[in-house]
């Protein structure tokens, strides 16, 4: 785990294997503002394990996640967390020519979240926003924005219940989705395959 007691900078490069990865319930965590610039040739730029969360606690939260490989821009496996206080800015890419994700929100219960700002996703891949089921949970206290680019769909995989607050949720302001897919076969055809709530409170 990593704990800053003021602001935070990662700027990290790999050529094989994961460039950020954090393991099972470990923590990536600052006071202050927190920046990650993660770049992949081989696999995902960012993963994060079941537990773990990245998270600006009193600040913003700010990543870059790039990867040319056949895998992605950021993987989160179930109950994994990126948390902020201020706003929440996330660019994702995975080369659209591959089979690769912008954003990957595996299993269940993970979640995107800013407790006092916005959130905004910009997600580009062979698939630009895959969640497993339902219950993974994206939310802003303000604007929540999504605008998506890919080459085959953005779509939950399963739809299931959720027991607590899931999907897409602003409490305080609108929610824009904007997503293009090219692909006009089978459930690559879907640019936006919703599966859960969006609730917007502005």
């Amino acid at each position: 785990s990593t704990n800053a007691s003021g602001s935070l900078t990662i700027n990290a490069t790999s050529t094989s294997g994961a460039t950020i990865e954090s393991s099972d319930n470990s923590q990536i965590t600052s006071v202050g503002n927190m920046s990650i610039t993660a770049t992949s040739s081989s696999t995902w730029a960012g993963i994060l394990r079941a537990g773990s969360k990245w998270q600006s606690s009193a600040g913003t939260l700010g990543i870059t996640a790039t990867s040319s490989s056949t895998l992605g821009g950021i993987f989160m496996a179930g109950t994994s967390q990126l948390l902020s206080s201020g706003d929440l800015n996330l660019y994702a890419y995975s080369n659209p020519s591959s089979s690769g994700y912008g954003l990957r929100m595996d299993g269940s219960s993970a979640v995107i979240k800013s407790s006092s700002g916005s959130v905004l996703l910009n997600l580009v891949g062979q698939k630009a926003f895959s969640w497993y089921n339902s219950t993974n949970l994206i939310q802003a206290y303000n604007n929540l924005t999504i605008n998506g680019v890919d080459t085959g769909g953005s779509y939950v995989d399963y739809p299931s219940t959720c027991s607590s607050t899931c999907g897409l949720v602003s409490d305080n302001g609108d929610i824009t989705w904007k997503t293009i897919s090219n692909n006009a076969s089978g459930w690559n055809q879907y640019a936006g395959y919703l599966r859960f709530p969006i609730i917007a409170n502005g």
